[in-house]
């Protein structure tokens, strides 16, 4: 499930005057990818370094800077933003613009305390948490979806102990003035923690603000800003074992707090779930070969959760010749992607790859990628051809033909081979078919949770009124499902059932993923993608609980039948609802 967000002009606030000492300060370059998709100067930023120049530390002003950025376009507030404030030389109270929620900084004790993780890093606007965030926000402004009747939980502050990682430090500048902190620790801390593909990451020449990944999600090759990011980059096979210790430390201390499924997977410590994988010799070792492949290994085999992926290589390597191994990749993963393409093959052999049709008394949605909603496509003219192109048009497109064929009773939702794909699409997608809906989120670190209601514009006559009657009301609805369904394919039927226990559900458990992406980038310049901290949850009693294991099924299907259309109308007719 994609979490969005614009790139930044940051512009105006890089290239401060720090009020730290000179030495081993080196004014670096940085570059971002600006809204047109090419590559600008963001201005230059002041680097610290302690000995390695391969380990840059940045001052808590100018990353707060970066932070401030992002709150003013992400909240569309101009007058958001972080105060630093120095209460003595050691310490440095860090406050938003709320002034409720705090992070200090202790060079002494070597901590970092959130007194609210939650409001710090975005704001107690309704509906505007990190772990919601990809869910259309109350500020969307001409897509016809609204939210009401949200409601807040409040999170739990923690501390991060940096002695736990001992290769991580906070540190004073020279003239006993600012707190220094290192610039990857700072970049997934405080930035990445926004969610989306956003992060800070160093080539080991310039800086980068990465406001879209190093490459989009889905492609192959590199972005604009991704090819000067790894075309200007020093080549190296090897580094050093204090860069190797750092990176490996900056990668523990970022997944013991920020990785969503940790408290599912039962890991007490990633150091140690790491050592358990025999894995801890290679990360540590400056052979950039075995480096990376650790890395890989513990994402892909080892985690093996879908949403969790070695993205893009170290800087040190180039592009184009980097190739996971086949024993770094997870093996559930690889039988998953051979059903995927054995389904997709019988789905196009069996002339059941339209996104609309009726067999019998019975409508069948189809579309394997939810997208983001297009106003100018749903509000346009609606016909098979644009519906195949975006699953928001297509719902809509299929309530009008459904509503205008009397012989339709019931209507299936084929998400057998759905990838998944953004939020705001599954959100129209639910009250289209349900109406006022609801989704539930909490951040699994904190304890913060979130209850939103949403009500859409199902008839796209461009206001949401009594006329918006969903199809629940006349038809049944059931979802196909599998355990290819992942993501936002996982969501929906939980979503569906969780609303509205008539919702009946037919195959096979869907495939988890029940946390939104984040990005993260390491030391070496590496970029993953990890389950964040936004969990997609339902609510049991006073609890809320993931939903990775999908929707329970009500009549299984074999895969080798699952397109068999006239067995399931007849399955849904005589078993699911049968005629009364």
């Amino acid at each position: 499930m994609k979490n969005r967000l614009s790139p930044l002009t940051l512009i105006p606030l890089l290239g401060l005057v720090c009020s730290c000492g000179n030495n081993g300060l080196v004014k670096t370059n940085v570059y971002t990818l600006n809204n047109d998709n090419k590559v600008e100067s963001a201005g230059e930023l002041p680097f610290y370094f302690f000995g390695n120049q391969d380990i840059p530390y940045i001052s808590l002003e100018d990353g707060f800077a970066f932070a401030t950025a992002l709150r003013r376009t992400y909240l569309e507030k101009p007058e958001a933003g972080y105060t630093v404030r120095q209460t003595d030389k050691t310490e440095a109270v860090v406050s938003n613009e709320s002034k409720a929620s705090t992070v200090t900084f202790n060079v002494t004790a070597q901590t970092i305390t959130f007194s609210n993780f939650d409001d710090f890093i975005l704001s107690e606007a309704p509906g505007y948490y990190p772990y919601s965030a990809a869910f259309p926000s109350s500020q969307m402004k001409s897509v016809k979806i609204v939210q009401s009747e949200s409601t807040h939980q409040k999170g739990e502050g923690f501390v991060i102990d940096l002695k736990a990682y001992p290769n991580l430090k906070l540190k004073q500048a020279d003239d006993n003035h600012g707190i220094l902190m290192p610039y990857s620790t700072f970049g997934n801390m405080f930035i990445s923690t926004f969610g989306g593909n956003l992060g800070l990451s160093y080539n080991f020449k310039d800086a980068y603000f990465i406001s879209a990944g190093l490459r989009g999600l889905g492609d192959e090759k590199p972005n604009a800003l991704g090819q000067k990011f790894y075309s200007e980059a020093p080549k190296r096979k090897t580094v050093s074992k204090e860069l190797a210790a750092f990176a490996y430390d900056d990668f523990l201390l970022n997944f013991d707090y920020f990785y969503g499924l940790k408290g599912l997977r039962k890991i007490a410590s990633f150091r140690s779930y790491v050592q358990s994988q025999g894995l801890e010799a290679d990360f540590l070792s400056g052979d950039l070969e075995k480096m990376e492949d650790a890395y890989a290994s513990i994402l892909f085999r080892c985690l093996e959760d879908g949403h969790t992926a070695y993205f893009v290589p170290s800087a040190f390597d180039d592009y184009d010749d980097f190739a996971v191994k086949d024993s770094c990749r997870g093996q559930t993963a690889i039988a998953k992607a051979k059903l995927r393409e054995t389904m997709n093959e019988k789905r196009e052999e069996l002339d059941v790859d339209k996104p609309f049709e009726v067999v019998g008394d019975t409508a069948f949605i189809y579309f394997d990628d939810f997208e983001e909603i297009d106003e100018k496509i749903l509000y346009g003219t609606l016909n098979m051809e644009v519906a195949a192109k975006n699953n928001v048009a297509l719902f809509a497109y299929a309530y009008q033909q459904i509503k205008a064929n009397p012989k339709v009773k019931n209507v299936v939702v084929d998400l057998v081979t759905n990838n998944g794909g953004d939020a705001t699409g599954l959100v129209y997608c639910l009250g289209t078919l349900l109406g006022k809906c609801y989704i539930d989120a909490c951040n699994p670190l904190t304890g913060a949770a979130d209850h939103v209601t949403y009500l859409t514009d199902i008839n796209v006559d461009g206001v949401i009124d009594d006329k918006d009657v969903p199809l629940c009301k006349d038809y049944n609805i059931v979802m196909l499902d599998s355990k290819l369904a992942f993501s936002c394919g996982n969501l929906l039927p939980v979503a569906a059932v969780y609303n509205n226990p008539k919702v009946k559900v037919m195959g096979d458990v869907s495939g988890g993923g029940t946390c939104v992406i984040k990005s993260a980038n390491t030391a070496l310049g590496a970029n993953l993608i990890t389950s964040g901290l936004t969990m997609l949850t339902k609510k049991q009693g006073d609890k809320y609980v993931d939903i990775e294991g999908g929707a329970a099924v009500d009549y299984p299907v074999a895969y080798e039948d699952m397109f068999n259309r006239a067995a399931i109308v007849n399955a849904i007719d005589t078993v699911l609802f049968p005629a009364a």
